[in-house]
């Protein structure tokens, strides 16, 4: 096709993970540092909104200490069954998402970290219209499964290249970035997702790590024989998360991410954006920002060439319409049902391993 694809590039993924404490369930944070160092590896974990009333401040800093291999992005809002998938209306919808970003926000204050604005729903249910309400509110992408967005929309007319793509798209352009189950005997989904370009995103919860780390050691060492790994946060892997195609002076740039950051050959002095979203009578917006501020912004881009000059590093961004500020929007009074239904999901992840022990002993002849 004349497109090169994006470097490879992978992140282990854990679903619901805090900062409340220095360990989640089976996940001890500073065990996998020192193991993720040792083999070569990054974990990004999806965190619930809801859980950033409290941050542990040795957990905080021990996530300072080791961004490249530790990080976090966003997982719902209250997790809820499946919330990006109820049946709402579109205030309640854009409520959710907002809600979402402001509660990550003191977080990120308290923590001294950065949450990656990228969704993780849980369960993998997502709508088109929930997707929409994200793009709107400010995220830049999703993280589901392939099989997840196809059940959940079930009247959805795919291309018949999906699965085969860097991303694929829901609502008004939200770009979704496939990941699969993290278990034993995914080698072959990570080496196909490496072969078609995609970023390597094995996902599980913490019982994945129930027998020891050695399965994440094993498959990071599996990937990382292939060839370079960039092992990396799910912000950075959204924002390589383009194909490139070069014709002369010209640099054509087919974007899988709402934001991407990418440097210009040397040689090149116009850039042509592909949005594989857009239909081809559509338009948005976009710009395009260097180290030193505005390059060029168009209130309706078409395709045409961008004149780049010689800038080095270019930030594009494709601006959604109808975007909002998650400040201007009322949020909504989160029931009493879903603060239990959290803090019962909490408590049986950290009660598991204690009571996996017990239940152990129990077993053994002679007692």
């Amino acid at each position: 096709s004349g497109w090169e694809y994006p470097p490879l590039r992978a992140c282990f993924m854990f679903d619901d993970p805090n900062l409340h404490w220095k360990s989640y369930g089976y996940v001890n944070y500073a065990r996998l540092v020192q193991d993720a160092s040792r083999h070569n590896y990054h974990a990004s974990f999806a965190t619930v909104p809801m859980d950033g009333w409290h941050v542990n401040r040795g957990t905080a800093a021990l996530f300072q200490a080791h961004r490249n291999r530790l990080s976090l992005l966003i997982h719902g809002n209250n997790h809820t069954t499946k919330e990006l998938a109820q049946t709402q209306d579109e205030s309640n919808r854009l409520a959710l998402a907002a809600q979402a970003l402001r509660r990550i926000e003191p977080l990120e204050r308290v923590s001294g970290l950065e949450v990656s604005r990228l969704m993780a729903a849980p369960h993998g249910a997502c709508t088109h219209d929930m997707a929409t309400a994200l793009l709107r509110m400010g995220f830049e992408a999703a993280c589901i499964s392939r099989g997840s967005i196809m059940n959940q929309n079930p009247g959805t007319i795919w291309p018949s290249s999906v699965g085969l793509n860097p991303a694929e798209f829901l609502g008004a352009g939200l770009p979704v970035i496939p990941r699969f189950r993290l278990k034993r005997g995914c080698e072959t989904e990570m080496i196909l997702a490496a072969f078609l370009g995609q970023p390597v995103i094995p996902v599980g919860h913490h019982e994945e790590v129930a027998g020891g780390l050695d399965i994440l050691a094993q498959l990071a060492d599996t990937l990382n024989s292939i060839g370079e790994v960039q092992w990396m946060n799910m912000k950075s892997i959204a924002r390589s998360n383009f194909c490139t195609r070069r014709e002369q002076e010209v640099l054509h740039v087919k974007m899988y991410s709402r934001k991407i950051l990418l440097k210009a050959p040397q040689g090149v002095n116009q850039l042509c954006v592909h949005r594989p979203w857009l239909d081809d009578s559509a338009s948005e917006g976009l710009t395009l920002q260097t180290a030193n501020g505005d390059l060029a912004s168009f209130a309706s881009y078409h395709g045409e060439p961008i004149a780049i000059g010689s800038c080095a590093e270019i930030e594009v961004h494709a601006l959604p319409a109808g975007a909002i500020d998650p400040h201007t929007v009322p949020l909504p009074r989160t029931p009493m049902w879903a603060i239990a239904r959290r803090q019962m999901c909490e408590s049986r992840d950290r009660l598991k391993p204690m009571f996996d022990r017990l239940f152990a002993r129990k077993q053994q002849p002679g007692q």
